[in-house]
């Protein structure tokens, strides 16, 4: 299936997101990567870019370029996005005290650290797909239940409770 075939259905709802997902998953975090240089921060740009994919599929036009441009774009925004927002987030050294100053992780802390955000993005992934949408949509991306539920096509009330029942399994879970 080509590139236009794939997204050519998409103003009658018959995008298969799966096959894009799958089709440039891979290509889309060796792009982040190149850019963020550290490789789970790569795979949450990743997780972004294809939520924004998903988001925006509508707006995307053939005739200004492959669908791979497109999505090129988008990861490397996003990367750019991500790394200013982290650069903002990290305090200067210098303006900490002794007691506030980071600790150096060891090799077992960096383990435990990586089995962790392994166990999260599968029990994530494993969650049903509006429980899941719900969940980065209100507690990644900061929507408001009813900017989920006009995006989700459901009520405020709906998306609250996807989105609290995907907490609890996570609870449960990790």
């Amino acid at each position: 299936m080509s590139d236009g075939e794939l997204v050519g259905g998409r103003m009658k709802g018959q995008v298969d997101y799966a096959v894009l997902v799958h089709r440039f998953e891979r290509a889309v975090c060796h792009w982040a990567y190149a850019l963020v240089g550290n490789a789970a921060d790569a795979e949450e740009v990743t997780e972004c870019v294809f939520v924004r994919v998903h988001d925006r599929l509508a707006q995307y036009d053939a005739t200004k370029g492959s669908l791979c441009t497109w999505l090129y774009h988008i990861s490397h925004n996003l990367a750019v996005s991500f790394l200013r927002q982290r650069n903002r987030r990290l305090p200067s050294l210098d303006a900490m005290g002794e007691d506030e100053a980071p600790t150096v992780a060891g090799p077992e802390e960096l383990h435990d650290a990586r089995e962790r955000r392994t166990r999260l993005r599968r029990c994530v992934r494993d969650l049903k797909p509006k429980q899941r949408h719900a969940l980065i949509g209100h507690f990644v991306r900061g929507l408001t239940f009813e900017q989920l539920a006009v995006e989700m096509d459901c009520s405020a009330h709906s998306a609250r409770n996807w989105a609290f029942e995907a907490v609890e399994i996570l609870k449960k879970e990790l």
